[in-house]
């Protein structure tokens, strides 16, 4: 993608996408109005893996051992990452072995290292680095994390997580996004035990799938 290309946004996503057009000018929604401010938080710092025992400690008051999704967003928020606690709970499902509602300190470190690897990659994607990623760059990196869908169901989701409807995507929006599809798909392969890529739901099983995920 070229710089001209990343100013504008591809006609048959305008068409699916807009129900009416787009502001003049986009702001990314997520960390602040600089996008680039989100590569400045401490989670995401050279050697920051060194700090993960002390940020776990810093939240686990009670020393369970495990941290709660309150817990899981304040130690977040104080390493710069001030995410909402409905995401902070879509975290701990994709991680939560146990199903304890909660993070011991090993899926802690692994929340940091999909972190670090989502910012390697986001960054590697980001044709001109201001920050932000065109919808065809995000369905780029969308498929080559092996999320398999197609045209409609992808722009479905980029509309739930672009919060602006601008059409371009920070690091926080990506994120939110990737831990959704994680969640997806992770739910779809509990249903679909026989691996034949379909399932088949009553309103109570898809009431049940939804409310894993979201």
């Amino acid at each position: 993608y070229s710089q001209t290309e990343k100013t504008r946004k591809p006609k048959f996503y305008l068409k699916m996408y807009y129900t009416q057009p787009p502001a003049p000018q986009h702001q990314s929604q997520g960390f602040s109005n600089k996008p680039l401010s989100a590569f400045s938080a401490p989670f995401f710092a050279p050697g920051s893996n060194q700090q993960l025992p002390q940020w776990f400690a810093s939240v686990d008051t009670d020393r369970s051992g495990k941290i709660s999704v309150v817990e899981l967003q304040r130690v977040l928020q104080q390493q710069g990452l001030p995410f909402s606690l409905k995401f902070c709970n879509g975290l701990i499902r994709l991680y939560d072995k146990a199903q304890e509602s909660s993070l011991r300190y090993e899926e802690f470190c692994g929340v940091h290292q999909l972190f670090s690897t989502i910012l390697q990659n986001f960054r590697a994607a980001d044709s001109n680095q201001d920050g932000q990623l065109t919808i065809g760059e995000v369905e780029n990196l969308v498929r080559a994390a092996g999320f398999a869908l197609d045209q409609q169901a992808f722009y479905q989701a980029c509309k739930a997580f672009d919060i602006e409807k601008s059409g371009f995507f920070d690091l926080a929006e990506y994120i939110g996004l990737y831990v959704f599809l994680s969640n997806s798909r992770a739910m779809f392969a509990a249903f679909d035990s026989q691996k034949q890529g379909t399932v088949t739901l009553d309103f109570s099983k898809f009431v049940y799938a939804a409310s894993g995920t979201s």
